[in-house]
């Protein structure tokens, strides 16, 4: 049974285009968690959009800083490997790596450890990934 999580989209993004209760549940479930690690519940990610990506990828943030979220391809893995992918494009937009989108090795390597600093991925035996917001800052 899934909870139910009282986040106001309204209040985490300047504009929010979801359809689907999935999509909405799923996005409330990761801001709760970043708030809950953080204890900041005033974090904004900008624009938000269900629709299938330009990529064709699960999610991405496009050049112009919209995350764009296709429910039909985050339906086929487990909620929590869902919840990852779009932890990841959150930190891609607070990173604001889609300014800079040089294609090369390096620019992958130097974001993935990145990501490290900002995710702690936590994997059991009962759920396939879990993300959190490392406290850090």
């Amino acid at each position: 049974m899934t909870e139910k999580i009282e986040v106001n989209l309204k209040q985490h993004f300047e504009f929010a285009r979801l359809k689907s209760d999935y999509l909405i549940n799923l996005v409330k479930r990761v801001i709760f968690r970043i708030i809950e690690i953080t204890g900041n519940d005033e974090i904004v990610f900008g624009r938000i959009w269900e629709e299938p990506t330009f990529s064709g990828e699960d999610a991405e943030v496009n050049q112009h800083g919209n995350i764009v979220l296709d429910s039909r391809r985050l339906k086929k893995y487990d909620d929590e490997v869902s919840m990852t992918l779009i932890a990841h494009e959150f930190a891609h937009y607070h990173k604001k790596h889609y300014m800079s989108r040089p294609d090369s090795l390096e620019f992958a390597e130097r974001l993935w450890m990145q990501m490290r600093q900002v995710f702690a991925i936590a994997v059991s035996k009962s759920k396939c990934v879990a993300p959190m917001l490392a406290v850090d800052g």
